[in-house]
């Protein structure tokens, strides 16, 4: 593990040290959790995250935020289900829109535009009707991703029909890794769901890889320059990692073995002796 790590690690288990109390794990799945994988829907959780995972939502509170639906994340983590000890898992799914237990047991759910949701509608149908080849095409609902890893030759291609079929209101292009998202204006953000975790007084450490974690990046930035104790902690991921992420983040980690290891030493900082 490069030097800096072990610096930048030190810096944000003092922070934690010095606020006492607990602390509140936010993570991200995609590029976070689960190294990222051509067929989004073979992605699953690295080994030496799953391991320190179930240490996290044994003593802590963990909240996983991601784009995914609540019953594939429910899926995937359920190795969690006999570790959710005191401080519980919550999983939100589809940047917010729904939050629910480790068992996919919805918990709340957010409201979407009726006439945004059938402008949604008409795009997908377009799509359906004349598909780019190359494009893996992934239907979550309230929102539509189309990846272009397979076929990165096309992004300028599937961005241009983007820009034709998109109405001048009610959805928005998200971009991410090797992929574009269309949804609705009204969806929530990742920030919006991790707001109410920020906002509850406890030291929070926040881990993510893409252009959706910005604004939580953000976020955590302007309190922590406050005096909130906070720690961000970016996973690069070469050439694909947003450069907007790597001044917003105070610990930078190349994999998941290395963000394993830095969230178990965070972890144990604040643990009772």
């Amino acid at each position: 593990m490069p030097a800096e790590v072990y610096a930048e690690l030190a810096s944000a288990t003092a922070e934690l040290v010095r606020a006492g109390g607990g602390v509140s794990f936010i993570l991200d799945f995609d590029g976070t959790i689960a190294p990222i994988v051509s067929v989004p829907s073979q992605a699953r959780a690295h080994p030496s995250m799953a391991l320190v995972l179930k240490r996290i939502a044994s003593h802590a509170r963990l909240s996983i935020i991601s784009g995914r639906s609540v019953g594939f994340l429910a899926e995937q983590l359920a190795f969690l289900r006999e570790e959710d000890g005191p401080g519980h898992v919550e999983l939100y799914g589809q940047y917010g829109l729904i939050r629910a237990d480790l068992l996919g047991n919805v918990l709340a759910t957010a409201h979407l535009d009726e006439e945004q949701l059938a402008m949604l509608d008409e795009v997908r149908r377009q799509w359906l009707e004349a598909p780019v080849d190359g494009i893996l095409f992934e239907d979550k609902g309230a929102s539509l991703a189309f990846h272009y890893r397979n076929a990165p030759e096309m992004r300028e291609p599937l961005l241009n029909w983007i820009d034709m079929v998109l109405p001048n209101h009610g959805l928005s292009a998200l971009v991410g890794k090797m992929v574009f998202e269309i949804a609705p204006e009204s969806a929530p953000s990742k920030r919006a769901a991790a707001l109410g975790i920020l906002e509850s007084g406890v030291p929070c450490v926040f881990a993510g890889d893409d252009y959706g974690d910005l604004e939580v990046f953000k976020t955590m930035h302007e309190q922590r320059l406050a005096g909130e104790p906070r720690v961000a902690i970016l996973v690069q991921g070469g050439f694909e990692t947003p450069p907007e992420l790597l001044g917003l983040s105070e610990v930078h980690v190349r994999d998941q073995d290395e963000l394993a290891f830095v969230l178990d030493q965070l972890l144990r900082a604040v643990l009772p002796s």
